[in-house]
């Protein structure tokens, strides 16, 4: 590298034809915010040239000062806020060696910056990240329909990955999700932190990041209320558009459950050492053998085995779906409008586990019914002492080796009690519940009454119906699509 090459990419002494793009004037951070309710966690700003390099967001500015920008909280379960996660850097002061002509520069036109909280997870990963991408890509850049070409980069900051340093990536771990998310844009997703282990400088020419008016989250009981009272549900266009173009991009039919004629049955089991349903065999025969005159099809869905477009084809296609709480539930918003979800769950003391489920499914704004049963033997739960053997040799136990197992008796005091019958939860579906609930399940259908029956806890919004549908904020509507101009940009220098 010549001395002119030296002095221009250390002291910015030079032509524009040695400058590297990070000390270029076009390249200096700025923002606008486009939704803002004089709240942390409730605002959302697009921010213009934003950098990437060294495993950090960078905000470029020159002059003594350093800038400032909205208070603008990221993740909400763990209050993360943007200004922990942006470093402003003086265009003067980025080292030779990220300048250096050998490190490439990569240009995003359009980003939306999300943060996922267990990205190993597939529920969290779609029923969260995968949701909220859309709607920020929506109320962001107006991306809501249509082809998937010009849509914006989905950028990744992750909560437990940064504790860890260990990243994963859907395409290897979830290629479910990464197929949805290739429906609605052409962009590649990316990690913040997998950027300069390649050596690779990115720039963000436009980037939304916030929470925004409508974000998507799977709260802890505890903070549910407060989530819902700062965040309304998604409107219905902003779903629609979503359930629209991943049917156009994968084929599938959508509709609308008539009252008439025959109905499916879809039971969703894992093959996992939690929250698998032990009896499956039996429940299938005695739908297809108590229920012949309403259900004609009764199958068992395995979402860990099915690529996305077999799973939305399913979920689409089914009358009733039978779930246990676990990541299956991200699916919901893509069952048949009107049509019916039944949640069993093992015991009385996981009862708030009904109001994530029932969420998802309002949040969806399906007009659908969601039942929520709990077994009322305890006895034909896996969190007693049998948890510790080997889970498939009790799944294949005698009754009488279980009842042996059983007088060890449960773990009942503490915190143990509660996360072991929370996250070891193997569990036998109490067939006189669950029939209970296939009846109400088919009068739902059959009269178009749909409604919300949860056997205790806080699953619905309030009490007893579905929260009702909210409206877009007073003119970000407006600002969105033209009609209105926009806020001024505050260009910081």
């Amino acid at each position: 590298m010549g001395l002119a090459s030296l002095l221009c990419r250390a002291l910015l002494i030079c032509s524009p034809e040695y400058m590297s793009p990070l000390q270029k004037d076009e390249h200096i951070t700025s923002f606008e915010c486009i939704h803002d309710e004089g709240n942390a966690d409730n605002r959302l700003c697009i921010f213009h040239n934003l950098a990437i390099f060294d495993d950090k967001l960078r905000y470029l500015y020159r002059g003594g000062q350093r800038p400032t920008f909205p208070d603008t909280v990221i993740e909400w379960g763990e209050g993360w806020h943007l200004y922990r996660q942006v470093e402003p850097i003086n265009q003067y002061h980025i080292h030779p060696n990220i300048l250096a002509p050998t490190v490439p520069v990569r240009i995003v036109d359009k980003a939306v910056l999300v943060v996922t909280r267990w990205p190993w997870n597939y529920g969290h990963s779609m029923g969260e990240t995968f949701i909220n991408f859309h709607i920020n890509a929506c109320l962001g850049f107006g991306h809501c329909n249509g082809s998937r070409a010009g849509g914006p980069a989905l950028v990744r900051f992750e909560w437990a990955n940064l504790l860890k340093n260990d990243p994963v990536t859907w395409p290897e771990v979830f290629p479910a999700v990464d197929e949805a998310l290739k429906c609605v844009t052409d962009q590649e997703a990316f990690h913040i932190e997998d950027m300069w282990p390649k050596r690779e400088v990115v720039i963000l020419k436009k980037a939304v990041i916030g929470l925004g008016p409508h974000h998507r989250m799977l709260p802890a009981p505890d903070t549910r209320e407060r989530f819902l009272q700062r965040f309304p549900d998604p409107p219905q266009w902003i779903m629609d558009s979503l359930r629209h173009r991943l049917a156009n991009c994968t084929g599938v039919q959508l509709h609308t459950q008539k009252k008439e004629g025959k109905l499916s049955v879809t039971l969703i089991n894992r093959n996992d050492i939690k929250r698998h349903i032990m009896n499956e065999e039996s429940i299938v025969h005695r739908i297809r053998e108590e229920f012949a005159d309403d259900v004609d099809v009764v199958r068992v869905m395995r979402p860990h085995e099915m690529d996305f477009k077999h799973m939305y084809e399913m979920m689409a296609s089914t009358s009733i779906t039978i779930l246990t709480h676990g990541a299956a539930q991200a699916n919901l918003p893509f069952i048949a409008r009107e049509a019916v979800v039944i949640e069993m769950l093992w015991h009385r003391e996981v009862v708030d586990a009904h109001e994530w489920a029932a969420d998802i499914l309002r949040q969806s704004v399906l007009n659908a019914t969601f039942i929520g049963r709990h077994n009322r033997d305890d006895r034909l739960g896996e969190w007693y002492r049998p948890m510790f053997l080997d889970q498939e040799g009790f799944a294949h136990a005698t009754q009488d080796q279980r009842l042996a197992f059983y007088e060890n008796g449960p773990i009942t005091e503490g915190l143990l009690a509660f996360q072991e019958r929370f996250h070891s939860s193997n569990f036998e579906i109490e067939w006189a519940v669950l029939k209970e609930a296939l009846e109400k399940a088919i009068q739902a259908i059959r009269t178009g009454n749909h409604t919300w029956d949860v056997d205790g806890g806080r699953a619905s919004f309030p009490m007893g119906m579905p929260r009702p549908e909210p409206t877009l904020p007073g003119g970000l509507f407006q600002r969105l699509f033209g009609l209105l101009p926009r806020a001024q940009h505050k260009v910081h220098r």
